[in-house]
């Protein structure tokens, strides 16, 4: 699963059934980056996007498999640290 941002730097999700590969894909030439992606989380010092839990239950699919892959996928990623205990979780950006 990841996160594309349009040219009004509006974000979607795409490759929604996909729960082992999640990042955020952003044109990194945007000066207003860190506005932009502060619409579905925050970035830190290391670059990475802590993606709000949240947003993303809310711009997915509603049904039982698509819940229970991406709650698979939280758990996987809380034993690797990469969930903060708000409940955001970590995703690297790369260039679009």
């Amino acid at each position: 699963m990841f996160i594309t941002f349009d040219s009004a730097g509006l974000p979607r999700l795409e490759d929604l059934d996909n729960f082992r590969a999640f990042k955020v894909v952003y044109q990194a030439s945007s000066s207003d980056k860190r506005a932009v992606l502060s619409a579905v989380g925050r970035l830190d010092e290391a670059g990475y996007l802590w993606v709000e839990r949240l947003w993303l239950e809310k711009n997915a699919p509603r049904d039982a498999g698509w819940q229970k892959g991406f709650d698979a996928m939280v758990t996987y990623a809380s034993t690797q640290g990469w969930v903060d205990d708000v409940g955001s979780i970590r995703a690297h950006i790369e260039p679009g």
